[in-house]
């Protein structure tokens, strides 16, 4: 029985489960995971900001476990070019915690930190937020941390049912991140670093009255290092180049709501 159950069997059984069970079956017991298990499971807790761990199994190198391998077929054989292209392993990083990246690639996008008390969901929607408070001068914040983009294409799209006073922009995971903006009315780009903010060449806003009927879009590109706004699926122009790094969606905003969402890359 045992001898029939091989990677084979596996990937038919794990093509229907999340990181996390492979994690848990890697822990079982040695013929699954064997030590590898425990670090993937700390590097995906890592990831989740659950916890800190190194990236990379120096103690291991190739000999994958049952679970490490089929981690590895999943990601090479059920993923796109695309997907691919935004999760390159880095060092001997555990293929169950690049799993899990491809997983989060796939989940739509949510605000999982907000600010403070004055952002809130709407109906509970972690997709869609409100702030009823605050000005131009003192916006109230929220972030996509769930999902890390540190290579390849990303494309996110915002949309509000009020007031266009919202910035949307990319927010550097390091310490010392840099963080970049664009706002949706009067079309002001702004580039947040250590040395202050430097405003960078404006693109395209829109008027208050035309807001709800609008689509922002923005495409972090670290192929090529840089980040453009869309307008209705419209290209206006690229605000930054340069950019390398990790980064996730972040957006400020007063007296208004926003809603992201995951959506293909424009063609215009």
């Amino acid at each position: 029985m045992k001898d029939s159950f091989n990677n084979a069997t596996m990937l038919g059984i794990a093509s229907f489960l999340e990181p996390w069970h492979l994690v848990n079956l890697a822990l079982t017991c040695k013929d699954f995971g064997s030590k590898q298990g425990k670090k993937a499971c700390q590097q995906i807790k890592s990831n989740c900001g659950d916890g800190a761990s190194s990236a990379n199994d120096t103690d291991n190198v190739g000999g994958w476990s049952m679970m490490e391998e089929t981690a590895r077929q999943i990601v090479e054989t059920m993923s796109t070019e695309e997907e691919r292209a935004c999760i390159p392993r880095r060092g001997s990083e555990s293929w169950m915690s690049v799993y899990n990246e491809l997983e989060m690639l796939r989940y739509e996008l949510i605000f999982d930190e907000l600010d403070d008390y004055t952002v809130r969901y709407v109906d509970g929607d972690e997709s869609h937020i409100c702030c009823n408070v605050g000005s131009l001068d003192h916006m109230s914040g929220a972030y996509s941390n769930h999902c890390i983009m540190r290579a390849g294409k990303h494309y996110a799209e915002f949309q509000t049912n009020g007031l266009p006073s919202i910035m949307a922009g990319i927010d550097g995971t390091s310490i010392d991140g840099e963080l970049v903006t664009y706002h949706f009315e009067s079309g002001f780009c702004a580039w947040h670093g250590s040395d202050g903010i430097q405003a960078l060449e404006g693109v395209e806003g829109v008027r208050a009255d035309e807001a709800s009927s609008t689509r922002f879009g923005l495409l972090l590109d670290l192929d090529n290092g840089t980040l453009a706004v869309y307008k209705n699926d419209r290209r206006l122009g690229i605000i930054k180049d340069g950019i390398s790094g990790e980064y996730n969606w972040s957006v400020s905003l007063c007296r208004t709501d926003v809603k992201i969402k995951r959506a293909p890359i424009p063609t215009m």
